[in-house]
């Protein structure tokens, strides 16, 4: 009997990778250009944004800036393609030049892929709130063959599709069901998907996965100490034990408990 087939759908930022601070400035310098050269936002104003949009898309945030700045409502769709644009230019830019400092990737999740890669029925896909063409740049080389179909396009959902991250899950699961032959969502107990495990590093995330109905897991922080003293919170005891067969918290993605909930 063939194996049940697993998709896994893999955050980038704080997941994957310890995100660089240049990713940022990115992000900065792409607003700035996108509004024309002039972008009349403070510290203080960049700080709110970024808090207020930590966990969401780069779709919600590019809106955010763009109402907080006055923009019509007719400027907001060209404002949202320069700054794709910029952000992308400005990665190649910093590439041709010598100065592109790569994300650091964590190591238990490096190890995951290579385990999961190694398994037929098991296949990855990204859902990252970075559009498209910038994970295209950022994404390092020694992971990108592990998230490409045969046409070395990359296979996820992407930061310019939707302002809602738990809608970039969705999209997610019907892109697998036309990526990969023989996979389907299989529903179970309150509409969550068995064979879909999600994983992420913030709240937001973890709320996604959850409002997705797909298994999530939590990694809070890489630090023992800190995901014990969260897990010990009572309203996340009480909502774990309900929901233990999809959610998950922990600091090491490629523990034996965690490789048991995830099914390799």
């Amino acid at each position: 009997m063939a194996e049940q087939h697993q998709l896994i759908l893999i955050d980038h930022d704080g997941t994957l990778c310890q995100t660089n601070n240049m990713a940022f400035d990115s992000i900065k310098y792409a607003a700035k250009v996108a509004c024309g050269g002039e972008l009349l936002l403070s510290e203080a104003d960049w700080d709110s944004i970024f808090s207020e949009t930590a966990g969401t898309t780069e779709k919600n945030f590019v809106h955010n800036i763009a109402l907080k700045t006055n923009f019509s409502i007719s400027d907001i769709k060209k404002f949202e393609q320069d700054f794709y644009k910029a952000r992308v230019n400005w990665y190649k830019s910093m590439r041709a030049h010598g100065e592109f400092i790569l994300d650091t990737y964590y190591p238990d999740m490096e190890n995951l892929i290579l385990a999961a890669f190694e398994k037929e029925n098991f296949h990855l896909m990204l859902v990252t709130g970075n559009p498209l063409a910038v994970m295209e740049e950022r994404l390092s080389n020694h992971l990108r063959k592990y998230f490409v179909d045969e046409k070395d396009s990359l296979l996820g959902a992407f930061g310019e599709e939707t302002t809602k991250h738990s809608e970039l899950i969705s999209k997610s699961i019907t892109k697998a069901t036309k990526a990969f032959p023989g996979f389907e969502p299989i529903k179970g107990d309150l509409g969550f998907c068995e064979n879909v495990t999600y994983i992420g590093d913030s709240k937001h995330d973890f709320v996604a996965g959850l409002d997705g109905k797909v298994k999530t897991i939590w990694i809070p922080s890489r630090n023992l100490y800190v995901t014990k003293e969260l897990r010990s919170e009572p309203y996340l005891q009480v909502f774990l034990k309900l929901l233990d067969k999809y959610t998950m918290i922990t600091n090491d993605i490629f523990s034996p408990e965690t490789l048991r909930f995830i099914g390799l």
